[in-house]
C-alpha cells in the first residue's frame, strides 16, 4: 500500500510537469508587434479552447490564454490529467480574475464519427464546471478547481455556451435535471437560489438577467412556464443561425447565419440584431476584411464592453466543421454603439502542422470558442441585476397576431413534414400565447397543448409583423382592419406599434365610406360570436333539423336571424356580407333569408387529407381567415386498404368578388371534374367536413369529406 501511494504521487507530479512545460509560440516578430499595437496599452487577455499539443496522450481540448498585447501564450487547464476529458467554452469574469470552463468525457476517436458539433452526444452534456483564478496584470494562473456540486449537472444554451456571469463571483447555470436556472457562487462552489423554473428548453440567462438565450431545432422548442422569475415562450430571431452572443446592456446580439453561398460554405457571415429597435443587419464587412485563407468564420464573441469582437476563421478546404476545420482566432476592434467593426482583424493564434506530428491529422489544428477580457475604466456596467423581467413585445412579433385563433388548417400546415427543419435557430424569451380554434358553432376556443406545441415547434412560414398584416388587411377589408388595429392597440399599450394602430383605427372611423364597412364588419363579428355559443342537449345533434336543438337555441337563433337581416338590408354589397353568407351556409345555420335548396353532391371521400399549399388568392395576406379558395390538398385514399397519393382541389366560397375568381375547371379526387363558369356559379360551391375528426384532430385523420353545390332561395 505504501509503495503504491508513492508511485501514484510520482506519476501525478510528472504529469503536472508535462502539462506546464513551455509550448512553442509560432507567432512571428511582426505578428507579435501587430498584437501589441492592437492592445493600445489596454490591460486584457484572450482565452479559447484548442486541440494544439498539450503533452498529453490523445487529442483532447484544453483552455489556452494569451495577453491582449500578444505576451505569455500558455495552457491554463492542464489538470485533471485525463486523456479523454475535454475542457470547453471558457468565459472570463467581469473583473478578469476568474475563468470558468466546462468539461466532459470526450474521446478524440469519437470525432471520426461526428462530423458536426450538433450531431451525436457532443453538445448534449451534462457537463462539469471548473474554475481557474487569474492575476489580470501578470497573467499568472492558479490550479484549476472543480465546482463539485455541478458535476455532470450543467446544461448549455447552444454548443459550448454553458453559463453566463451575473457578477464577479456568481454565474447563472442551467441545470436540465431540475428544469431551471440557478445562481452558483464560484468561490464556495455552492448552488444558490433558483431564478427560472420549469425551463423545458436548454438555455441560460443573458448577462443582464433579462433574457433567456437558447438554441435548437424546431422540434426541441417548448413553451416556458412561469417560475420564480416570470417567463414566457421562446421566440425565433428574424434570421436562422447559431452561436448567439448578447451585450450586457440589452442592446445588441451578434450571431452566425447563412451567407450567399449554399451548403457548409455559406456559414461565413455574422449578423447583428438590435433588441431595442427589432432591426437586424448582415455584417458583410467582416467577411471582406478576413484574410483569404480564413474567410469561413465561426465562434463570434464580444467583450463585455463591446470594444472587441473575437472570431474564428478557417480556410475554404476545411469547410465549416467545428471539429475538423483548421480555425484560428482573430480580433476586430469594435464600435460599441453601432456594433460595427473598425479596421482590419489581427490574428492571435498560430498553429503549425509540425505541432501535430503525433496525430498526423489536420483536424487537430483547431482553435475555437474564444472569450475576451479587457480592462475598460469607462465601462461601469460590470455588475448586473439578478432579476429576470418579462420581455416586452416588440414590433417584429413572431406571429401575425400574438393571440391569433389559428384554424385547424393552419395547424395542419405547420405540422406537416415539410416544415420539420433540421436547422438550428436562436431564441429569445418572450411572453407568448397560442390558441387553436375549432371554427364551428358550439365549439369553444380552447388552448390545446398538442396544437400549441406543434405550432411553436414547427412555425416557420407565418412570421411577420401584426401591424403590417393589418395594413394589408385595410386594402381589402377596412372593417376587419379596424378591429385588428383596435386589438393591436390594446395589446401594445404605450408601445409605438400600439399608438400607430390606435391612430389608424380612429382615422378609419372618421371616413364615411370606411365607417360603413366597419359597421358591417361589427355585425358579422356579432353573428360569429352568437354562433359560437349554441348548446347541444343530450341525445340531440348539432343540427337545426333536430327539434330539441332548435328549441334550446331559439333565442340565439332569433338574434342571428335579425342581425343577418339588418346586415343584408343596410350593407348588401360589403365584404362582411359575403363572409357572413359563407359562414351561415358553411355551418347550415337556419336563416330564412339564406337557405340552400337543390343540393347536389359531387364527391364523397373517406381519406387522410393534408393541406400542401397556401390559398391562391388575394387573401394570402390573411391566411387565418375562415374560408379558403383553390386550396390544394394531398389525399391518400383508404377505401381500398392501400395508400395511393392523389391531389385534391377543395373549392370553398371565400371572400371574393367577380374580378378575383376566374372561370375554371377543378379536379376533385380522381374521378370527378367540376367545370365552373361565372362568379355566380362558383360562389356557392363548398367543401363541407362532416366529421368531428376534421375539427378535433390537427392531423385530419380519416376524414369524411363532401363536395356539393347549392343554390340560394330568391
Amino acid at each position: 500500500m505504501r509503495y503504491s501511494l508513492l508511485l501514484a504521487t510520482c506519476l501525478i507530479s510528472i504529469s503536472v510537469l508535462a502539462q506546464n512545460k513551455k509550448y512553442p509560440d509560432r507567432a512571428t516578430a511582426a505578428q507579435k508587434r501587430a498584437m501589441k499595437a492592437f492592445a493600445k496599452n489596454r490591460l486584457g487577455y484572450l482565452v479559447w479552447e484548442s486541440r494544439r499539443p498539450t503533452g498529453l496522450k490523445g487529442a483532447t481540448y484544453r483552455i489556452w490564454m494569451r495577453g491582449l498585447d500578444g505576451r505569455k501564450l500558455q495552457m491554463i487547464s492542464g489538470d485533471p490529467d485525463n486523456k479523454n476529458y475535454s475542457h470547453l467554452g471558457p468565459r472570463v469574469s467581469p473583473d478578469g480574475k476568474h475563468i470558468v470552463f466546462g468539461a466532459i468525457i470526450w474521446s478524440g476517436q469519437m470525432d471520426r464519427r461526428v462530423r458536426n458539433l450538433w450531431s451525436g452526444s457532443y453538445a448534449a452534456g451534462p457537463f462539469d464546471l471548473w474554475v481557474v483564478d487569474v492575476n489580470p496584470k501578470t497573467l499568472k494562473v492558479g490550479k484549476p478547481r472543480e465546482l463539485k456540486e455541478l458535476r455532470k449537472r450543467c446544461g448549455t444554451s447552444f454548443q459550448d455556451h454553458f453559463f453566463e456571469w451575473k457578477d464577479n463571483e456568481t454565474i447563472y447555470v442551467s441545470i436540465p435535471a431540475q428544469k431551471g436556472i440557478f445562481e452558483v457562487n464560484i468561490l464556495t462552489g455552492k448552488i444558490g437560489k433558483q431564478v427560472i423554473s420549469n425551463l423545458n428548453q436548454l438555455g441560460i440567462l443573458s448577462p443582464s438577467g433579462d433574457y433567456i438565450l437558447s438554441g435548437g431545432s424546431y422540434s426541441k422548442v417548448n413553451p416556458v412556464n412561469s417560475g420564480p422569475a416570470k417567463a414566457g415562450g421562446f421566440t425565433k430571431l428574424p434570421i436562422g443561425g447559431c452561436q448567439m452572443r448578447m451585450g450586457i446592456e440589452n442592446d445588441w446580439i451578434v450571431w452566425m447565419h447563412h451567407g450567399a453561398r449554399g451548403g457548409n460554405r455559406s456559414w461565413r457571415d455574422v449578423s447583428k440584431y438590435n433588441l431595442k429597435t427589432g432591426k437586424s443587419k448582415d455584417l458583410s464587412q467582416l467577411y471582406k476584411s478576413m484574410p483569404k485563407a480564413y474567410k469561413f468564420m465561426y465562434f463570434p464573441s464580444l467583450s463585455r464592453d463591446k470594444t472587441i469582437l473575437a472570431i474564428g476563421g478557417s480556410g475554404p478546404g476545411d469547410d465549416h466543421s467545428h471539429i475538423w476545420g483548421n480555425y484560428e482566432i482573430f480580433l476586430f476592434s469594435w464600435n460599441p454603439k453601432t456594433c460595427d467593426p473598425k479596421g482590419k482583424p489581427v490574428r492571435f493564434t498560430f498553429n503549425d502542422f509540425s505541432d501535430y506530428s503525433q496525430n498526423k491529422t489536420v483536424g487537430y489544428a483547431i482553435d475555437r470558442w474564444p472569450d475576451i477580457w479587457v480592462n475598460n475604466a469607462k465601462f461601469k456596467s460590470q455588475k448586473v441585476s439578478a432579476k429576470a423581467k418579462p420581455i416586452k413585445i416588440i414590433d417584429n412579433s413572431p406571429l401575425k397576431d400574438i393571440k391569433s385563433k389559428l384554424l385547424t388548417s393552419l395547424i395542419r400546415q405547420t405540422a406537416s413534414k415539410g416544415y420539420r427543419g433540421n436547422k438550428r435557430f436562436n431564441y429569445v424569451l418572450k411572453t407568448l400565447e397560442i390558441y387553436a380554434r375549432d371554427g364551428r358553432p358550439g365549439k369553444t376556443i380552447r388552448n390545446r397543448a398538442r396544437s400549441a406545441q406543434k405550432i411553436l415547434s414547427h412555425l416557420k412560414i407565418w412570421v411577420y409583423d401584426a401591424l403590417a398584416d393589418a395594413k394589408k388587411q385595410e386594402i381589402e377589408m377596412p372593417g376587419a382592419a379596424y378591429y385588428s388595429y383596435k386589438y393591436i392597440a390594446s395589446l401594445y399599450k404605450g408601445h409605438p406599434s400600439g399608438k400607430e394602430a390606435q391612430a389608424r383605427y380612429l382615422k378609419l372611423l372618421s371616413k364615411p365610406d370606411k365607417k360603413k364597412k366597419i359597421m358591417a364588419w361589427s355585425l358579422y363579428l356579432k353573428i360569429k360570436k352568437m354562433a359560437s355559443g349554441f348548446k347541444v342537449p343530450g341525445g340531440s345533434e348539432a343540427s337545426f333539423d333536430d327539434a330539441r336543438f332548435k328549441k334550446v337555441n331559439k333565442r340565439r337563433l332569433s338574434m342571428i336571424q335579425s342581425t343577418f337581416k339588418t346586415l343584408q338590408k343596410k350593407y348588401p354589397d360589403t365584404r362582411a356580407m359575403l363572409e357572413t353568407r359563407s359562414f351561415v351556409l358553411r355551418y347550415a345555420i337556419d336563416v330564412p333569408q339564406l337557405q340552400a335548396i337543390s343540393l347536389e353532391v359531387f364527391a364523397e371521400v373517406t381519406a387522410i387529407i393534408t393541406r400542401i399549399s397556401k390559398p391562391r388568392t388575394v387573401d394570402e395576406v390573411r391566411p387565418y381567415t375562415e374560408t379558403f379558395i383553390c386550396t390544394e390538398y394531398e389525399l391518400k385514399n383508404t377505401l381500398t386498404g392501400k395508400f395511393r397519393e392523389r391531389t385534391f382541389f377543395a373549392v370553398e366560397m371565400a371572400m371574393q368578388d367577380a374580378k378575383t375568381l376566374k372561370a375554371a375547371s377543378y379536379k376533385i379526387g380522381d374521378l370527378i371534374k367540376v367545370k365552373l363558369g361565372s362568379w355566380e356559379e362558383q360562389k356557392h360551391l363548398h367543401t363541407l367536413p362532416l366529421s368531428d375528426a376534421f375539427l378535433d384532430d390537427p392531423d385530419i385523420d380519416k376524414t369524411r369529406y363532401f363536395v356539393f353545390k347549392s343554390e340560394l332561395k330568391k
